[in-house]
């Protein structure tokens, strides 16, 4: 398992999981399409493992969910704004790891 790797060679204090953010229908970035299963069911994978190591998770999926507004419209991307808000985001949880 490549977590386990991980804390095996920098040690579980220095690593922590992010969640993947949601993916939008392409050209409608409202509507969440099946690819967005696809992540939700990986991100519960990232929280099991992170609870099996006692590691912390950034979680960015909430961040974003439902905030079309800061989207582009390919169904991955965001705009400034939105790339404004994950940045915020990780750099106040790396912040408060430290």
């Amino acid at each position: 398992e490549a977590v386990g790797f991980l804390i095996k060679r920098v040690g579980a204090d220095k690593l922590a999981l992010m969640l993947g953010t949601p993916l939008s229908v392409n050209g409608n970035p409202a509507e969440y399409g099946n690819g967005n299963e696809r992540v939700k069911a990986r991100n519960e994978a990232v929280k099991r493992i992170a609870e099996k190591h006692g590691l912390p998770v950034n979680n960015l999926y909430d961040v974003v969910f439902g905030k079309a507004d800061i989207r582009a419209n390919d169904g991955y991307h965001y705009n400034e704004d939105g790339y404004e808000l994950l940045a915020d985001k990780c750099s106040d949880f790396a912040v408060s790891k430290l």
